[in-house]
């Protein structure tokens, strides 16, 4: 009994002299960066270290760190005593502008107003030839079906106006404005 009160004793004051981290994401990288600027590698979340091991000064500079998020700093000061610390991290997700997407963006842009500037002239034709293009190279865009459709209910083609209408609906169901105008020339057949 005498035995089993000692090792207890021994198990919770060591238990106490510890630093625990902990992240979300989990299995983040713990790391010191020394005075020198080295960087030492502590191990993944959820981890467990011996204040002795990890505070070499009375401070020390923390990084969790994990792929596609950003590094979380901080800086801890030796705790007095056998005093138990938990250092908890919630990193943020990375923010990667994707080039070829914002490039995307900027082409259909460019071609939606080319092909607007072309309706506000009445050149239709020309119009609809570049929102085909568009429809084409971008089959899932509804702007260019809405856009050949405001060309065909331009030009008085109430028909072919509806069923583009319909395709763009069928894409993006939750334009009300679209559903005004497909009302509208359905109500007129």
């Amino acid at each position: 009994m005498k035995l089993s009160l000692i090792i207890l004793f021994l198990f919770i004051s060591c238990s106490h002299n510890r630093t625990s981290f902990e992240s979300y994401p989990t299995k983040s990288e713990v790391s010191v960066i020394e005075k020198d600027g080295s960087i030492k590698n502590l191990g993944q979340t959820p981890l467990v270290i011996d204040n002795d091991k990890l505070f070499h000064n009375e401070m020390v500079h923390i990084v969790f760190s994990h792929k596609e998020y950003e590094d979380k700093n901080f800086v801890l000061a030796r705790p007095e005593g056998n005093m138990r610390m938990n250092v908890s991290a919630k990193l943020k997700k990375e923010y990667k502008e994707d080039t070829n997407f914002m490039a995307q963006i900027d082409k259909v842009s460019s071609e939606v107003a080319k092909i607007q500037n072309n309706i506000n002239i009445k050149n239709y034709e020309n119009a609809k030839l570049m929102a085909k293009r568009l429809i084409t190279t971008y089959p899932e865009l509804s702007v260019a079906y809405d856009l050949l459709a405001n060309i065909h209910f331009l030009q008085n083609n109430k028909k072919r106006a509806l069923y583009y209408y319909r395709k763009a609906d069928e894409l993006s169901p939750n334009n009300f404005k679209r559903k005004k105008i497909m009302r509208k020339i359905s109500g007129e057949f």
